[in-house]
């Protein structure tokens, strides 16, 4: 590169610098080119666009999140497409695009990721025999709300009632056909039965994609049917997760562990 100040060839060096970013003082190696006579700096779009990448993996690193670089390798580790990564965590085939190349993630996103491309196998006791999907969430609960003829789960709301009718149909599949439907791992709270992390994972599943899953079977329709007309009504569903041995049985908290399913009486 040429100093358009001195005409003169410009020496390529890499240096420490340290950036402020999201609260935090990160220390990143950044290349560029330096005239040694006036001291001038430039880089070219390759060496921005690779300073920018180096901070944002050295704030998911601070942060504790994956990194481009990890997606990347645990992506290719599973022999999987970016647009399987999508398919799996119901998002676009951009978003994982971006994440690879120096976007950073939410948190909500970065769990999801991690469950999805760390589990080595899906966890019959925590997911029931499938990894997570949250475009099949999705899917099963418009199968819900087609077969109660209403809503469950609206923008800004943390579905409440929504988990329940999922944990009804999850533990009821792997009980009758040996595989839940979405793969969610469900955790005894007060307030009933609940999806693991699903007040950050409920926008997530109203945003997903029902046509990246696995279409529902003839049984698993049948059973969601079975599901909505046992509990009509949310106070229905509600009170009738809290009736529930399997729930009641365990300290706030802790896992609902799927071979449970055999003790279910409401369904």
């Amino acid at each position: 590169m040429i100093c358009p100040n001195c005409n003169k060839e410009m020496i390529l060096e890499t240096v420490e610098k340290t950036v402020h970013f999201r609260g935090h003082d990160l220390t990143i190696p950044v290349s560029h080119y330096r005239c040694e006579d006036c001291g001038l700096e430039a880089g070219t779009l390759e060496q921005t666009g690779a300073t920018q990448n180096a901070i944002a993996d050295a704030f998911r690193q601070k942060e504790g999140f994956l990194t481009g670089r990890e997606i990347r390798s645990l992506r290719e580790a599973r022999k999987w497409t970016q647009m399987r990564l999508a398919e799996e965590t119901g998002q676009g085939v951009a978003s994982i695009k971006r994440w690879e190349n120096g976007c950073v993630q939410t948190p909500a996103m970065d769990r999801l990721l991690r469950e999805v491309l760390e589990s080595s196998s899906p966890d019959r006791e925590l997911g029931g025999g499938r990894l997570l999907s949250l475009p099949r969430a999705r899917r099963v609960l418009d199968e819900f709300q087609k077969a109660l003829r209403r809503k469950i789960l609206q923008t800004g709301e943390r579905g409440l009632y929504a988990a329940k009718y999922l944990w009804f149909a999850d533990m009821g599949a792997f009980r009758e056909l040996g595989i839940s439907m979405t793969g969610a791992a469900y955790a005894r709270l007060p307030q009933g039965p609940q999806m693991d992390n699903y007040r950050e994972l409920a926008g997530l599943i109203l945003e997903a994609d029902p046509s990246l899953s696995d279409p529902l079977t003839e049984r698993e329709k049948a059973l969601i049917l079975r599901v909505a007309k046992a509990f009509p009504t949310n106070r229905e569903v509600y009170e009738a997760s809290h009736r529930e041995e399997i729930w009641q049985s365990l300290p706030d908290g802790s896992h609902i562990p799927y071979s449970s399913a055999h003790r279910l009486k409401g369904i």
